[in-house]
């Protein structure tokens, strides 16, 4: 593993989606200590109150799911991926955007082909708001508030997926960004 450019909070993503992917049942607890923090869609949280999409029900549905999951494999870093991911970082922060479109139109296998190519599998996740926290990060990704499909959730379990990148910047509506890239394999 390489990890000379990355970021601590990038490692901590990598840190905390390996502990969830290898032992999901342990972040029952973590979510199931959310729920009396709810009223309403009101989530009165570390970082300070947050109005949400579906209330608790969210947070129940991601309890539920992680009753049901196995451990999976754990990722490794990969400097290419996280290398893509800062560049939507830095593509779309100062710009404000949001989604998986960079404001010059590259998409997320437009990144990833500018490094090399994402073999297998390849999947892109995204988190804009407040926290700073990698395991915060990933638990909101987790929960998919709003997100019907729930699929940046399944983009933490592939089991497909063998390695990841990660880039967290400033987002000038929302604070911050973060870019997470998962593939089966990436090769140069």
């Amino acid at each position: 593993m390489f990890f000379a450019h990355a970021q601590e909070r990038d490692l901590d993503i990598l840190d905390t989606t390996n502990a969830l992917r290898t032992s999901p049942a342990s972040y029952i607890n973590k979510l199931q200590a959310m729920l009396p923090r709810f009223s309403g869609n009101l989530y009165d949280g570390p970082y300070g109150r947050v109005l949400t999409k579906e209330g608790r029900s969210a947070v129940e549905e991601a309890i539920a799911y992680l009753s049901t999951k196995t451990a999976v494999t754990e990722l490794t870093w990969n400097r290419y991926l996280e290398y893509a991911c800062e560049d939507h970082v830095l593509a779309q922060g100062p710009a404000g955007q949001i989604g998986h479109i960079s404001p010059d139109g590259a998409t997320t296998q437009d990144r990833l082909g500018k490094y090399g190519t994402a073999c297998e599998a390849s999947a892109e996740n995204l988190y804009y708001g407040t926290t700073t926290a990698g395991e915060d990060i990933v638990l909101s990704m987790l929960i998919g508030d709003g997100d019907s499909t729930r699929k940046q959730r399944e983009n933490l379990f592939s089991p497909d997926s063998k390695v990841m990148g990660a880039h967290t910047g400033p987002h000038r509506d929302l604070t911050l960004e973060t870019c997470i890239n998962f593939a089966g394999k990436f090769e140069l």
